[in-house]
Order: C-alpha cells, then sequence, then structure tokens
C-alpha cells in the first residue's frame, strides 16, 4: 500500500541521524494491535512532539492520508485524529517563519503543511461521513478543528444530510 522508501526521510535530522518515521508508518498498518500501538505513539514522540511539526511530519502526510482513505486500515481514526492534529499544529504560521527541529534543523514544514491541508478538504469530507463512527467523530466534529475547518467541511458537506438538520450534529448523532 505504501512505499515508504520513495521519500528522503533525512530531511529535518542532523548527518548520519536516522529517521524512524518510515518504520512508524509501516507499523501503523500491523495487525498486531501492540505494534500498532507503539508505531503511533513512537510517531508522536518523533514527527509531532508537543504538536510540533517537521520536514518528516509533511512527509508523512501522503501516507497518512492513503492509510485513512483505506477502509481496510486498522486504526483508521486514529489516523484521522492524527491528520487533525498536524493540520491544527501547522495553522497560523506566516509563511517566513522558521521553527527548528528538536534537533536544532531550522525548518517551515508548517508551511508546507498548511498549504497542503485545504487541498485535502474532500478527503476530511469523506471521513465526515464515513460509515465508521470511529473514523466519522473525529472528522466531524467542529470542536477538534479550527472554526474554519468546520465552516470549510459545512459549506462542502454532502447535501443530503442538510435536509434533515442545518447543524452539524444531525449528521453524525445516530453513530
Amino acid at each position: 500500500m505504501i512505499n515508504v522508501r520513495a521519500v528522503d526521510w533525512t530531511l529535518g535530522h542532523l548527518p548520519d541521524q536516522v529517521c524512524g518515521v518510515p518504520g512508524h508508518l509501516t507499523n501503523m498498518l500491523s495487525l498486531d494491535p501492540e505494534t500498532r500501538d507503539k508505531a503511533f505513539e513512537e510517531f508522536y514522540a518523533e514527527a509531532h512532539d508537543q504538536g510540533a511539526v517537521d520536514p518528516c511530519t509533511a512527509a508523512s502526510l501522503p501516507f497518512l492520508f492513503a492509510m485513512a482513505d483505506d477502509p481496510l486500515t486498522p486504526d483508521r481514526a486514529e489516523i484521522v485524529t492524527l491528520l487533525l492534529s498536524i493540520g491544527r499544529a501547522a495553522l497560523g504560521h506566516a509563511p517566513e517563519d522558521v521553527r527548528f527541529t528538536a534537533n536544532g534543523v531550522g525548518s517551515k514544514a508548517y508551511v508546507e503543511i498548511s498549504a497542503a491541508m485545504p487541498e485535502r478538504v474532500d478527503a476530511f469530507v469523506r471521513y465526515a461521513a464515513d460509515p465508521d463512527p470511529l473514523v466519522r467523530r473525529p472528522a466531524s466534529r467542529p470542536s477538534v478543528s479550527s472554526p474554519l475547518t468546520a465552516n470549510v467541511l459545512f459549506a462542502s458537506w454532502p447535501t443530503v444530510c442538510r435536509p434533515r438538520t442545518e447543524s452539524w450534529s444531525g449528521c453524525w448523532s445516530s453513530a
């Protein structure tokens, strides 16, 4: 499903430093729940520590979206939650902002992620309408995301939901 070898994972790392993100992404797909839990924990520690984002976080987005898009992916709700958390962390940073990774390497990953997230709003709309209530919940709860994201999602919400209600809650309350 994912080819993590196609990415230069050395970005944002010091020379000779190994990035564990490709392994974490691969292990998020494991059939073993303990392996998946450990992979999420290690991903958060390495690529999203204390809500920060770095070049490896940005490079992981296509893989995370591919995983969240696949109904056979285990723990899809956790992946959607992770994507929302990464998006929130990247908000509000000016293009000229340079943040330093935990390794002391300058990064503009915030800018890259802020540009990528609006391009994928259709994915979040799909997640908010997903048959799995665990996937729907993080994607459709406006309090989880920014007011801007909530407005974009509501404006994009499938019209089939609107005749029943003009509120978000009516679209997922049966879950």
